[in-house]
This record gives C-alpha cells, sequence and structure tokens, in this order.
C-alpha cells in the first residue's frame, strides 16, 4: 500500500471547508471532546506540520455527515476483514436491541425511564444504519 496520509489529508481539509473552516471544525473539537484544541493546533495539522488523530476525523466526520474517508480506509480493507466488520456490525446490533428491549420494559412499570429507552432506540436506529450502510457498500462491490 503507498502511504495514504495525502489522501487521508485531503478528506479531513475538505471535511474541515464543508465545516466552515478552521475556527468551526475546532468549535466542533472543542465541543466533542473539551478542552485541549486550538485552531493553531488544526492549522499546522492543515499544513502536515502534525498528523491527523483518529478521534478528531471520526469527530469532523461525524459533525459533517460524512463518512467517505471511512468508506475509502474500507476499500482498502481485504474482503476476508470486511466481512468480520459485517459480523461485527450484526453483533453490535443484537447488542442495542437487547439494550433497548430492557429500557423500554423499564419504561413500562417508571415512566421515568423513558428517556433512556428513546435513547437506547435511537442506538438502535444507528447500528441498523451503519449496518444497512456496510451491506449497501459490500453490494456496490467496496466492502
Amino acid at each position: 500500500m503507498s502511504d495514504p496520509r495525502p489522501i487521508i489529508h485531503a478528506h479531513v481539509c475538505a471535511l474541515i471547508d464543508r465545516l466552515g473552516g478552521v475556527t468551526a471544525a475546532n468549535a466542533v473539537l472543542e465541543a466533542r471532546w473539551g478542552g485541549g484544541h486550538s485552531a493553531g493546533t488544526l492549522s499546522k495539522k492543515r499544513a502536515r506540520q502534525l498528523d491527523w488523530t483518529l478521534p478528531d476525523i471520526l469527530a469532523l466526520q461525524e459533525a459533517a455527515g460524512d463518512w467517505s474517508l471511512f468508506d475509502w480506509l474500507m476499500g482498502q480493507v481485504p474482503a476476508e476483514a470486511r466481512s468480520v466488520c459485517l459480523v461485527q456490525g450484526v453483533a453490535d446490533l443484537s447488542r442495542e436491541v437487547g439494550e433497548a428491549q430492557h429500557a423500554s420494559l423499564s419504561a413500562v412499570a417508571d415512566p421515568a425511564m423513558r428517556p433512556q429507552a428513546a435513547k437506547e432506540l435511537q442506538d438502535v436506529i444507528e447500528k441498523a444504519q451503519r449496518l444497512q450502510a456496510a451491506l449497501s457498500r459490500g453490494a456496490e462491490g467496496r466492502g
């Protein structure tokens, strides 16, 4: 595999631009991870003086609603490993369904549990959407 850093760099810079620039992206990271981020650090990363961190990439992708970098990365993974990712996706979904069932039944007995049950159901929806996207990418031959 050739050096993936230029491709990763291009994707992350595009995410930052989609979010409105370095200041806006920094605000996303501050909101997500708390202190310790600065627009100067992001500028250094854009100038390739520092590498991008995985947590920051995750936060920026989520904020932009753009998972194209991870789609590209998954395309680099051998088919055998991608099938393991699908199995993990099924396992994650199953776990979330169990948690949602428990929380929903608890909410029947205690209405104060309804917000927690709603959160658990949202987790199910998110895991199901991720699994659906992974399966759709596989149908397109991308993993």
